[in-house]
């Protein structure tokens, strides 16, 4: 399985993670608002897209590195983005998002070693959160 398809799995399931995003929005989604790549944003209005956040797209990082052993791979590192999106309003909602998805992370062999914030160009009326994370050479499930 990908790096980002393991993510996007374990992110998905965690009902604690989606009732935060659910508070955090005001309404439930119409799905589960993971995804591995934008999601289709056609002939949707600003106001849509600002209702649908916060959501998370989960992508991979180009690399490969791994230990080898006897001319095997024995551990590897995948590494993929995590990038989310919400009101830029809701300030103190973004930052306990960040913490519950590093724990959430962290807990599950990946380590963040890069993280920025900033207005997304495209919906100014949104943070746009991305962060990079690297898993820790245990294998992946």
């Amino acid at each position: 399985m990908s790096p980002e398809t393991t993510v996007v799995k374990l992110l998905s399931a965690d009902t604690d993670l989606l009732a935060l995003m659910t508070r955090v929005r005001g309404h439930k989604p119409r799905d589960i608002p993971v995804y591995s790549s934008t999601p289709d944003f056609t002939n949707q209005t600003i106001q849509t897209i600002i209702d649908m956040s916060p959501w998370i797209r989960v992508t991979p990082i180009p690399g490969d590195d791994a230990i080898y052993a006897d001319d095997q791979r024995v551990v590897k590192y995948p590494k993929v983005q995590l990038d989310y999106w919400v009101d830029k309003t809701k300030t103190a909602d973004c930052d306990e998002l960040e913490d519950y998805l590093y724990d959430k992370m962290h807990r599950a062999g990946w380590e963040r070693y890069y993280c920025y914030s900033m207005i997304d160009g495209d919906t100014p009326q949104l943070r746009m959160v991305l962060t990079q994370y690297q898993f820790q050479g245990l294998p992946l499930g």
